[in-house]
């Protein structure tokens, strides 16, 4: 606190805020000799309403998108016309004067109207980023960038923005939206949003309700973090450097088992079509790729949910989630491995998990994953970052399966060298840190033995690793295949049940 006296008079306390001076007597009594608390960002949610084709709404929806198809299109004709002929970008401001009296840009809300021509303004931008990104360095692009391109004439829909501004206030209160110029409602549980986006999809509209919430932090330790390894039979491989923790596994099969329906439907109706017409959508095709979608989409965010819930219960402040540039694009396992592995969508499982532990205050890191599998935590071998021009060949002792007559799960032994990785980076590093956080010790000499840590971080399987042959194969398969983590956390249960 500090005083300070304007015109001889008596000296007036203030406070100094991030807005400057304030005076202490302009302040409540409650606020006065208090820190300042940082102000938290909030984050925006949204609430999704699927509007189907036999909704009496459905074709509302469906013209205003068509004269929003209309719109976008004309102003892209100025866009693109100022490029190509002249070789200049044309900035919102410029379009949006010259729009005004087109009757595409009067047959919307003016809010409206001048959303849209927003959206195609950051179009233009990114295409225009992109471009100079590209002539920088064009190893970072399959291909040089084009411009933003026009909707199709009949059968082309745009996407409608309606602030708060272009939504009855009214109806707002009493727990519906009414969009400008639209004679629709929609039912929404939230009375102080932000926007209310329609955005047209393949056979039905979804309306988004976008509303602000703010984190709230939860009891968590930000040194108790957890791995998170993604997979197909197993989605998430649930990890921690902390002793007692047990591993968790997420089921994966169901979403194996939706796509694999998915393909094998959509193949039969597919022959069903003349030879020429096999490039063609039928509506039962539109349907069930619709209902595939829906189904995969609750799948991940009931899946993430149950993660979080579980991870905030257990005090966990950090989360190391594994990913690798373009793989899915570059990703050779063979044609049925292929499939199963490129049809879920991690990546945004990882943004749900990513948006949701962030709500309740726990930090969120991506790591490489390279080369973690074959590196040996035991020994810390050095973990190198994937290089595609890279042409050195790298060892490792492999010790884990070698030498210390030891089998480690897979998923188990990835997380460790996510964590070693972690470590290297502020030098805290070593065996002896490893062998206290997962309870390991050197068992070389206990051969013919096969046992379970009852304490430790995770179940290690003890063998000794006889002469090949059929018989030693067949207990090699049968030791890995014990080697899972005794609970299992499913999506649709927040409880924690065992294996079977």
């Amino acid at each position: 606190m500090n005083t300070g006296c304007q015109g001889g008079g008596k000296p007036r306390p203030y406070a100094e805020t991030s807005k400057g001076r304030v005076s202490l007597h302009r302040l409540p009594s409650s606020m006065q000799g208090r820190p300042e608390r940082k102000r938290v960002k909030p984050m925006q949610l949204v609430e999704q309403h699927v509007i189907g084709r036999y909704d009496p709404r459905y074709a509302v929806m469906d013209e205003a998108a068509f004269k929003s198809k209309n719109l976008y299109n004309a102003a892209n004709y100025k866009y693109r016309q100022a490029f190509i002929h002249e070789g200049q970008y044309l900035t919102y401001y410029e379009v949006q004067k010259r729009m005004q009296s087109h009757e595409a840009y009067k047959a919307l809300p003016a809010k409206v109207s001048q959303q849209i021509l927003i959206v195609l303004d950051n179009n233009w931008k990114s295409f225009k980023e992109g471009l100079a990104a590209y002539y920088t360095d064009p190893s970072q692009f399959l291909e040089r960038p084009r411009p933003p391109k026009y909707k199709h004439k009949t059968e082309g829909r745009n996407i409608l923005i309606y602030t708060i501004q272009a939504i009855s206030r009214t109806g707002l209160k009493q727990g519906l939206i009414h969009p400008s110029m639209l004679p629709i409602e929609i039912h929404t549980k939230h009375k102080d949003i932000d926007q209310v986006r329609i955005v047209p999809r393949n056979g039905y509209y979804v309306v988004e309700v976008i509303y602000s919430k703010e984190p709230v932090q939860a009891q968590v330790d930000p040194s108790f973090c957890v791995a998170i390894d993604l997979g197909v039979t197993n989605l998430a491989a649930i990890t921690s450097n902390r002793a007692g923790f047990i591993p968790r596994l997420v089921n994966g099969r169901t979403l194996k088992a939706r796509n694999q329906w998915y393909n094998k439907r959509m193949k039969e109706l597919t022959l069903c079509l003349p030879q020429k017409n096999r490039e063609y959508v039928t509506k039962q095709m539109e349907q069930i790729t619709n209902k595939r979608n829906r189904q995969v989409n609750h799948y991940l965010h009931t899946t993430s949910k149950s993660i979080i819930d579980f991870l905030v219960k257990q005090g966990v402040g950090t989360i190391i989630i594994g990913k690798n540039p373009l793989w899915k694009q570059e990703v050779r396992m063979g044609k049925r491995n292929n499939q199963n592995f490129v049809q879920i969508p991690h990546a945004r499982f990882i943004d749900m998990l990513t948006y949701k532990a962030a709500l309740v205050g726990i930090q969120v890191e991506l790591q490489e994953e390279s080369y973690t599998s074959k590196a040996s935590f035991l020994d810390l071998d050095p973990v190198p970052t994937y290089k595609p021009d890279d042409d050195m060949e790298y060892t490792f002792s492999d010790n884990r399966l070698n030498q210390t007559k030891r089998a480690v799960s897979i998923d188990i032994h990835t997380f460790w060298n996510y964590y070693l990785y972690r470590q290297r980076l502020t030098g805290q590093a070593s065996r002896q840190s490893v062998g206290l956080a997962t309870g390991l010790e050197d068992r070389t000499n206990e051969h013919h033995r096969t046992s379970t840590t009852s304490n430790d971080h995770f179940p290690v399987r003890t063998h000794e690793r006889g002469e090949k042959g059929r018989g030693c194969a067949r207990t090699e398969r049968r030791n890995w295949s014990a080697l899972r983590p005794v609970y299992s956390l499913r999506p649709d249960d927040v409880r924690v049940r065992r294996l079977d």
